[in-house]
């Protein structure tokens, strides 16, 4: 396994300011650029990552900050049902690959399983407000969380990815799911993803729009 490098930060207000001087795609961002979000296209992430645009302000949203409050129970959650696995989480740590330092990642948690492989923890929250949006999570995750976590295996170079839910109905229950995505099975859409990234960088670096992602 490769190990990633690691950019340290003590406080949000020194994060933002390396993550600016640093440059690149963060995991929030590669759902623009595969044309996953439904809030950005990539050529809004272009105009955010060539200084001509300021990225919004979302940290006020309802979700934004539902999931914000609840991020620190869920890991314990995970924990608890988890207990043989080693979960550590630095809140402002960078990683990124040698190979590929326009690529980086803040993670939710790391964890070392009960073979001793690294692997990401990523938590979510969501609210689906409809059936179609309720089948997306039906044994499987949306897409723009699935290339989010493909985008944290090329950022770490770590085996697997263990994406933890809470699924909350409009009634407030909740249901709790658990997926495992392993790297050794991904490589043909690690290649697709680390080839689009690089593709969507070098237009950054170029000052050239990139091409609009439709998505049917």
């Amino acid at each position: 396994m490769r190990k990633p490098k690691r950019l340290k930060s003590k406080t949000r207000e020194e994060w933002l300011k390396k993550r600016r001087e640093l440059g690149g795609i963060g995991g929030s961002d590669c759902s623009a650029i595969t044309g996953a979000s439904s809030w950005k296209t990539s050529n809004d992430l272009w105009m955010e990552k060539t200084g001509q645009k300021e990225p919004p302000d979302i940290s006020d949203n309802e979700f934004i900050q539902k999931g914000v409050r609840l991020e620190p129970a869920i890991r314990e959650v995970y924990k608890a049902m988890h207990p043989d696995r080693k979960i550590a989480y630095h809140k402002f740590d960078m990683l990124y690959l040698p190979e590929h330092p326009f690529i980086f990642a803040t993670l939710d948690g790391e964890v070392r399983d009960e073979n001793g492989r690294m692997g990401c923890l990523e938590i979510k929250t969501s609210t689906p407000n409809s059936k179609t949006d309720w089948e997306k999570w039906n044994e499987r995750v949306p897409d723009a969380y699935y290339h989010q976590c493909l985008h944290e295996l090329l950022a770490t170079g770590y085996e697997f990815v263990d994406l933890f839910a809470f699924i909350f109905r409009h009634d407030g229950d909740f249901v709790a799911r658990e997926y495992r995505f392993e790297r050794e099975d991904l490589k043909d859409d690690l290649n697709w993803l680390l080839e689009k990234e690089t593709e969507f960088w070098q237009t950054v670096q170029n000052r050239t729009l990139p091409p609009m992602t439709l998505v049917l």
